[in-house]
């Protein structure tokens, strides 16, 4: 039995920097002044990080009161850049690994994410992925990404109905902070080299298993099935 805990930036979909030209003009809208994400490296963050750093480097301080409100500005900007969806794709092999995970009677699908589920849910939307993942964990339940997959586990648990204890669980992301946050809670971990992280800063995170990408479903099924 294995609880596969998919990431979704850069690992299933990539949105063509839709999120992070949301986030900008929120910060513009929300502050009255144009912000730049051009420093700002949002993979294996979680929202609730990647805005005060988004403020902080453009000269300003987010009152934690104010996160919710921007995050409602945010979330506007990113559903019109959800309608648009001009530079929005799916990565080699996505729908047909899920679809092909849907299959197994011993692999269930979940989300961990730095998303906001809202966001979260947008992002999946276009691709009609989200049917392949009922529950998850995300950046609205914890800012901190460690705690995302016990989160993920509960809920998982809930709706399948059994449980899944760490050894069960693959993390599978594009970043460092995907690797660590796996090893963080003993569990196994599949990166794709489809984001930012190379070869060797995934390896030198944590230990984990790298492909290419998720093209490859015999090979990614042999490896949830047989493990590491």
């Amino acid at each position: 039995m294995r609880l596969l805990l998919f990431d979704i930036d850069l690992t299933l979909v990539k949105t063509g920097g839709a999120g992070m030209r949301a986030m900008e003009a929120a910060f513009q809208s929300f502050t009255g002044h144009t912000g730049s994400v051009r420093h700002v490296r949002p993979d294996g963050k979680t929202d609730p990080i990647i805005v005060p750093e988004l403020f902080r480097l453009n000269g300003h301080r987010l009152d934690p009161g104010d996160y919710e409100a921007f995050m409602n500005r945010y979330l506007e900007n990113l559903d019109r850049e959800q309608r648009k969806q001009t530079d929005w794709r799916l990565l080699p092999g996505v729908e047909a690994l899920l679809t092909r995970v849907g299959e197994v009677p011993d692999l269930f699908p979940a989300l961990v994410t730095g998303n906001d589920e809202r966001g979260a849910r947008l992002k999946l939307a276009p691709f009609d992925l989200n049917r392949f993942f009922p529950v998850g964990a995300f950046a609205s339940d914890s800012g901190d990404r460690a705690r995302l997959p016990p989160i993920a586990v509960r809920r998982a648990e809930r709706h399948y109905g059994r449980r899944f204890p760490p050894e069960e669980g693959i993390v599978i992301g594009d970043s460092e902070g995907d690797v660590a946050c796996a090893a963080a809670n003993g569990m196994a971990c599949l990166a794709v080299t489809t984001g930012y992280a190379t070869k060797e800063e995934l390896q030198a995170a944590g230990p984990c298993r790298i492909l290419p990408d998720l093209s490859d479903a015999d090979a990614v099924l042999d490896l949830f099935r047989k493990g590491w």
